[in-house]
């Protein structure tokens, strides 16, 4: 891989022979970056796109269906082919099959997942977090509230977390765990043990929110940290 010099188009391209599906699908793309192709707009018509491409049918329908799978694309009946916003979230099947082939597994995930979640959580409490740390009180009220009822209390229990995620200043971090998500359930609903084990993580989530309502960075990843480490034995992960 070669990267191009500041005169370039893009440090991201590679110096190799593209195929015409793959020069459709760079073309797309650039219209997606400089805003003519905004996200929720609708993308032109077949025959206008092959006429101002230069490009068959065949290779752009390629070029979109790629561009689909990828998460830049959403392909609607009736209402043709709109922009979307793309993340991470489109390996999801691809996590699903490794899981379900043994190639990872909930132990590795739940490693990767304490990773980002305990960055993540510092990132946040460094920052100004009124309105974060008043959501994340009503979801926790309601947890107490639900405690006894198991599908109630793990969807509140993926919010808080999501909400955590959501806000933090890099990204990336939300966007690697995304296609993690179903992961993400399947552990809240086999670590749900019992009542006890749900109040240990209602007192987890308090000290948690406690410390992003001080701006405690290193208590909020300590905090989380002994969170997930007390769900992974829960799950008997180690």
């Amino acid at each position: 891989m070669v990267l191009k010099n500041e005169n370039s188009a893009s440090i991201w391209e590679l110096d190799r022979p593209k195929s015409v599906k793959d020069q459709v699908i760079d073309r797309i793309l650039t219209g997606i970056a400089d805003g003519h192709l905004p996200v929720g707009a609708p993308l032109p018509s077949e025959t206008v796109l092959c006429r101002e491409m230069g490009v068959s049918r065949v290779a752009l329908r390629e070029a979109v269906k790629q561009l689909e799978a990828l998460g830049f694309l959403n392909i609607e009946r009736g209402s043709g082919t709109v922009v979307t916003r793309p993340d991470f979230r489109c390996l999801e099947m691809v996590v699903e099959s490794l899981g379900r082939t043994r190639q990872i597994t909930f132990k590795d995930f739940h490693e990767v997942r304490s990773l980002i979640e305990v960055e993540a959580v510092g990132q946040v409490a460094g920052g100004r977090n009124d309105e974060l740390v008043g959501r994340l009180e009503e979801i926790l009220d309601e947890a107490s509230r639900n405690i006894d009822k198991e599908l109630g209390y793990v969807d509140l229990d993926f919010r808080l977390h999501k909400e955590i995620l959501n806000a933090c200043p890099n990204k990336l971090l939300s966007m690697f765990l995304a296609p993690f998500d179903n992961y993400l359930r399947k552990s809240r609903r086999l670590s749900f043990i019992d009542r006890r084990a749900a109040e240990h993580t209602i007192e987890a989530h308090s000290r948690i929110i406690d410390a992003i309502r001080k701006k405690d960075p290193e208590r909020a990843r300590q905090s989380m940290k002994e969170h997930l480490a007390e769900a992974a034995r829960d799950l008997r992960l180690y």
